[in-house]
């Protein structure tokens, strides 16, 4: 398109500037409202990828299978998979420096205090859910409200040391930040108690974590057999290092090893139902998107009809039936143009501003986000909104016999 068309179609809306802005309004409204809905789906969406992250659910884990089912019977294996710590090792340097790898063992774990186990006539033994770690890798440290986790040099051997969950540290001392510093006695053998859990919910069962070695060393009642953990940097990361662990496990045991990410089904589920909303409320918001469209081709129609004289003595001196339509489409590409860079300044404003009056006033976790995505897709919509009902005036006009234009009134 030469610069001709352009001038003249700028000329042209100035000389109309209040049927020209009357025409950009709906533009503006449209671009505006689709901006908005689909600032709301990406913040939602962000905020699941945050809450995923957060909840730490970005682990991969590697169970070994148990049963078969055969003709819809379960048959127990016999030799079920049994992780190690050389897995650990293996699977670590497998998935690179960015993961982490943690076997776990999980067993019921009986135990007293020391008191207790001093007496003339110990009462009954408590029992807790105890899990046996051993790290390689990067690894997120366990969270903990009191005292420290357990450290890289602990869970590399049999270094007698627990974190325990708030309910274990109750028994042992009047609280979790008492508890640090005190023994457990499992066995006839103390445990220090290095670090407390965090209550979650209000639920509190009895947990001890402690070192893989030392928890197979104590030999407790083997609930589930050893597990790998692989933990993930981020979401998106999730996907590349479960491939990555299945393809390991198959040369493990092609059979016999179960891979699962709980974090990366939560977001597809997530991100579906936010593509729908986004497909739902777009199809609503499209509506204020053909009235604006609706508005520009009226615009342009009733431009012809006032410029139809001009058309002809355009035609007449040589300009041909393509510049006349390149005229009138930029005369609309420039209404759907400004119409849609402020329609997208408006709705993802009014999205932001919508968002923090909710929070501020209610308990609502509401967000909004912007993505390349949704600026490429709010001022495209707009652009080829302008283009469409801009075509039909634009061919019109280049159509008009030059005798007939000139002559008309």
């Amino acid at each position: 398109m030469s610069a001709l068309p352009v001038r003249l179609a700028v000329q042209t809306l100035r000389a109309n500037l209040l049927r020209t802005v009357l025409s950009t309004l709906g533009i503006v409204m449209g671009a505006a409202s689709l901006s908005a809905v689909l600032a709301l789906g990406d913040g939602a969406e962000a905020f699941a990828r945050r809450r995923i992250e957060g909840e730490g659910l970005l682990s991969i884990l590697l169970s070994a299978k148990t049963f078969d089912r055969i003709d819809g019977v379960r048959v127990p294996r016999t030799a079920p998979v049994r992780f190690t710590t050389a897995d650990v090792g293996a699977l670590a340097e497998t998935l690179g420096p960015a993961a982490g790898v943690t076997l776990v063992r999980k067993a019921v774990l009986r135990w007293r205090t020391p008191l207790e186990a001093a007496a003339a006539t110990p009462p009954s033994e408590h029992a807790a859910l105890a899990s046996g770690l051993a790290v390689a890798g990067t690894v997120a440290p366990i969270v903990v409200q009191a005292g420290r986790p357990l450290a890289a040099t602990d869970l590399s051997g049999d270094t007698p040391v627990a974190v325990v969950s708030v309910s274990v540290a109750r028994r042992v001392a009047s609280g979790p930040a008492a508890a640090i510093g005190q023994d457990l006695v499992v066995g006839g053998r103390r445990l220090r108690i290095v670090g407390v859990l965090p209550e979650h919910a209000g639920r509190d069962e009895p947990v001890i974590m402690l070192p893989f070695a030392l928890l197979v060393a104590l030999t407790p009642e083997i609930l589930e057999p050893h597990a790998l953990v692989v933990q993930a940097p981020d979401i998106d990361a999730v996907e590349r290092l479960k491939g990555a662990a299945t393809r390991w496990a198959a040369t493990r045991d092609a059979d016999g090893v179960t891979v699962a990410a709980t974090g990366l089904q939560r977001l597809r589920d997530v991100a579906q139902g936010i593509l729908i909303f986004k497909l739902l409320m777009g199809a609503f918001t499209a509506i204020a998107l053909l009235v604006g469209g609706i508005g520009i081709m009226n615009v342009l129609l009733a431009s012809v009809l006032e410029r139809t004289r001009e058309i002809g003595v355009r035609r007449a001196v040589g300009a041909r039936r393509r510049d006349i339509v390149a005229q009138f489409l930029a005369e609309s590409v420039a209404i759907s143009g400004t119409g849609s860079l402020l329609g997208l300044a408006l709705g993802l404003g009014g999205a932001f501003a919508f968002t923090a009056v909710m929070r501020a006033r209610s308990e609502a976790l509401i967000y909004a986000a912007v993505t390349p995505q949704t600026v490429a897709a709010s001022l495209a919509a707009a652009l080829v909104t302008g283009i469409l009902f801009g075509l039909y005036p634009a061919v019109r006009a280049s159509r008009l016999p030059p005798v007939d234009a000139i002559r008309a009134e």
